[in-house]
């Protein structure tokens, strides 16, 4: 690899690292504080959380079903502020890290 392919690497990886973390502590940080779920009455789990939900869903729609639902509230998490902004950053730094390390290569 030509030196001046090295440095572009370099550099690219520098400033996906640097936005990364920028934005993601900004969004990390700037996130309105977590709010306590509302209590049940009968429960201490929203109803989405108890077997009995599970248990329909996968009456209803099958194994696959269920873990996709599973996956789609997991997916759904991850855009709230606070997991976003952590998810932003572990990306950032694995590609800067990814830049970093096709700059070292040698062929």
């Amino acid at each position: 690899m030509s030196p001046g392919h090295r440095a572009l690497f370099q550099r690219c990886g520098a400033i996906i690292l640097f936005v990364g973390i920028c934005l993601g502590a900004l969004i990390y940080w700037s996130a309105p504080p977590a709010v306590d779920a509302p209590g049940y009455a009968d429960s201490a789990l929203a109803p989405d959380d108890s077997r009995r939900y599970a248990h329909d869903t996968e009456v209803y729609f099958g194994k696959t079903g269920a873990l996709a639902d599973k996956w789609t509230r997991t997916l759904a998490d991850w855009g709230k502020p606070r997991p976003l902004g952590i998810t932003i950053v572990l990306v950032s730094v694995l590609l800067a890290g990814g830049c970093f390390w096709a700059a070292q290569r040698r062929e």
